[in-house]
C-alpha cells in the first residue's frame, strides 16, 4: 500500500489520502475496507480540533480513500506528528500503519 499525506498548517483544510490499498496476496484493489486515521503529536496525544479517529471513505477510484480534515485541527508548521491509519476489509484483512508526518504552510 502506498500512503500519501498532505498536511497544511496555519488555517488551511488538510487531506488524508490512502492510495493503492491492495490485497498483498492477490494484488487486487480493496475498495470495501473501513479505513480510519488518527493524528497525534510527538507526545502521543490526539491533535486538538478533530474527533479522532476520522473515517477515510473510499473515493470511487480503485484502492483510493480520501478525507478532508477541517482547518480547525491545530497542526503547526515544522512540527512532527504521527499519523496512525488502520484498514479492515472483509475476510479478516486488517492492517495498521504508523507514519511520521509534518506540518507545512501552503504557499499557493
Amino acid at each position: 500500500m502506498a500512503n500519501v499525506q498532505i498536511w497544511y498548517a496555519d488555517g488551511n483544510d488538510m487531506v488524508i489520502e490512502v492510495a493503492d490499498l491492495i490485497n498483498s496476496l492477490t494484488s487486487a484493489f480493496i475498495n470495501d475496507a473501513t479505513v480510519q486515521a488518527t493524528l497525534q503529536d510527538d507526545q502521543g496525544v490526539d491533535v486538538v480540533g478533530q474527533v479522532w479517529p476520522v473515517t477515510v471513505p473510499y473515493s470511487g477510484t480503485d484502492g483510493l480513500y480520501q478525507v478532508t480534515v477541517d482547518k480547525a485541527v491545530q497542526v503547526l508548521d515544522d512540527a512532527g506528528y504521527l499519523l496512525i491509519v488502520t484498514a479492515s476489509a472483509p475476510g479478516g484483512l486488517d492492517a495498521e500503519w504508523r507514519i511520521k508526518v509534518g506540518g507545512e504552510t501552503r504557499n499557493e
